[in-house]
Parts: C-alpha cells; structure tokens; sequence
C-alpha cells in the first residue's frame, strides 16, 4: 500500500512539473499537433495498471 501511494505522490509532483509546458503548448484552438501527441503519450501514462 505504501508503494502505490508513492507512486501516486510522484505522478501528481510530475503532473505539476508539466503544467507549465502544458500551457506553451496551447494555442487559441488548443489544437496544436505538438499538443496532439503530448495528450496521446500523457493517456499512455495514465491507463497504465498500479
């Protein structure tokens, strides 16, 4: 159990770290393909099993 509530902190610091990036990458359709193929890889991460 304290395994998975580590990872469970350090996914949420990493999830902080990329909200500056996150926020470059939007444009005014918030379309961009740069921000396509961040969104595609970040749902990789996030339907991964604990």
């Amino acid at each position: 159990e304290f395994r998975v509530e580590m990872k469970n902190i350090m996914l949420a610091i990493a999830d902080g770290f990329l909200s500056p990036i996150q926020m470059v990458l939007e444009d005014d359709d918030g379309q961009s393909f740069l921000k396509k193929a961040v969104d595609l890889e970040a749902s990789k991460f996030s339907t991964q099993p604990m």
